[in-house]
């Protein structure tokens, strides 16, 4: 989700912002690990679309949006 499905213009993405989608989507991917690892609940539900949303509002900003 981090590379070319969250961009909408053609200009590329530096290295370090392709390194920065890398490691948000990582942090994503452990967290919702974790919260799958504790259990499901209405509340971990909660606590992993809000990560997604913190994900997608980061990947936003890193690639100048």
């Amino acid at each position: 989700m981090a590379d070319e499905s969250v961009r909408n213009s053609n200009k590329p993405l530096s290295q370090e912002q392709q390194m920065l989608l890398t490691e948000v989507q990582g942090l994503e991917t452990d967290f919702v690990n974790l919260c799958s690892r504790i259990g499901k609940s209405r509340e971990l539900s909660l606590a992993i679309t809000n990560m997604e949303q913190a994900a997608m509002w980061a990947f936003r900003q890193i690639i100048g949006k």
